[in-house]
């Protein structure tokens, strides 16, 4: 049983809390360990395990039965770049998942820190809106200022 009960836990938790430790990055970190940066809007969502998940239910789905609830889910955003810092052809379709994207919503402007993981594209944002945004806007902008100068 406490087998079980540390394996439930790891599968659960194990996706947000890797997640999570990507907030504590700096924004100069961050910069050097991503393939691409740049300043985008979120002109969609997509929820890959949730519609599973929806649609393993059985049909007719009742009036007032719950909907499944995903920990750790994971997110597919549609961007549209506004001002790319780091990087050519940004990847339009990014994956993001745990504390990286829990408040994000259509139109939402983000800067967006993106890397290759097994052939998909995730990626860490900070939300316009957020005290640290435009003072990591500032430093990834003089970043890329360095950069070009090189």
């Amino acid at each position: 049983m406490k087998n079980l009960s540390f394996l439930l836990f790891l599968i659960i938790f194990s996706s947000t809390s890797v997640a999570c430790r990507y907030k504590e990055k700096s924004i100069e970190s961050h910069y050097s360990s991503s393939e691409f940066v740049y300043e985008g809007v979120i002109t969609g969502v997509f929820y890959p395990d949730f519609e599973k998940a929806i649609r393993s239910l059985e049909r007719p789905i009742k009036e007032g039965s719950d909907l499944p609830l995903i920990v750790g889910e994971r997110m597919i955003f549609d961007i549209t770049p506004l001002n790319i810092l780091k990087g050519k052809d940004v990847p339009r379709k990014v994956i993001f998942s745990g504390c990286g994207s829990g408040s994000a919503t259509i139109k939402s402007r983000v800067l967006i820190f993106v890397s290759e993981y097994k052939s998909q594209w995730y990626g860490y944002f900070l939300q316009d809106g957020e005290h640290s945004f435009k003072e990591a806007l500032a430093k990834v902008a003089n970043l890329a200022q360095k950069q070009a100068n090189n």
